[in-house]
Formats: C-alpha cells, sequence, structure tokens
C-alpha cells in the first residue's frame, strides 16, 4: 500500500510515514494509533514495537483478550495458568507475568515472547 493512500486513510502525511518507514523519525502513541488501522496491526502491537508498551504490560493485554474470547471467568482463566485470582488481577492491571504462568505458556504454546504468539496467531 502506498504511502499516499494510508495518509487518506488516516491524516498522517505521506512524508511523515516515509520517514517512519526509514527510521529517520520516531511516532508518538497517537500517530500509531492512527496508523494501526490502514495497517491492519493491532494498536497494541505498535506501541510495544515503538517502545512505548513494556513487553510484560503487551503480554498481559493479549492473555486479557484471550480470555474474554475464550468467555472464561477470570478464575478460570487464573486456574488455567496456575495463578490464583489475586495474581492473575496484579497480570490484567499490567504487573509482571510469575514465572510460573510463563512457564506454562512456554508448555502450551512453545513461547512467552508476544511475537512468537501472534506469529502463531496468524498462521
Amino acid at each position: 500500500m502506498s504511502t499516499r493512500k494510508v495518509e487518506e486513510m488516516c491524516g498522517v502525511s505521506d512524508t511523515f510515514i516515509s520517514l517512519l518507514e526509514n527510521e529517520k523519525r520516531a511516532a508518538s502513541p497517537d500517530t500509531l494509533q492512527k496508523l494501526s488501522r490502514p495497517y491492519g496491526v493491532s494498536y497494541y502491537e505498535l506501541l510495544q514495537h515503538g517502545g512505548f508498551l513494556p513487553e510484560h504490560a503487551w503480554l498481559a493485554l493479549t492473555l486479557g483478550l484471550l480470555r474474554r474470547q475464550q468467555g472464561q471467568t477470570p478464575e478460570a482463566f487464573a486456574d488455567q495458568l496456575g495463578l490464583t485470582i489475586e495474581e492473575w488481577q496484579t497480570v490484567e492491571a499490567g504487573g509482571s507475568i510469575p514465572p510460573k504462568a510463563l512457564q506454562l505458556l512456554q508448555d502450551q504454546f512453545g513461547t512467552t515472547t508476544i511475537v512468537d504468539l501472534l506469529k502463531q496467531d496468524r498462521s
């Protein structure tokens, strides 16, 4: 897709998009939000790649989304990850993910990084 087409879709100038693509400028979170739709990429994924969202916070957001998509209660999802409800609530609020939950993710999905989880989800 051309930078002009993206500009038409989101209002970010094609010149600025070109500077971003060539790593001569950095995007703000607001700009990343505007660009997420035309590129078909999650806003949170762009925030993480832009350094605005730590890996554990992005993973926590993704796990929360997964829980809701599966229609699980917080208690059931916490149990699936081997966590207490209090530990899950801390994770869901953006706190660190306990090592035991990371190990379960590693065992279940073969990874604990969000990039690898997204690749699996898209294949």
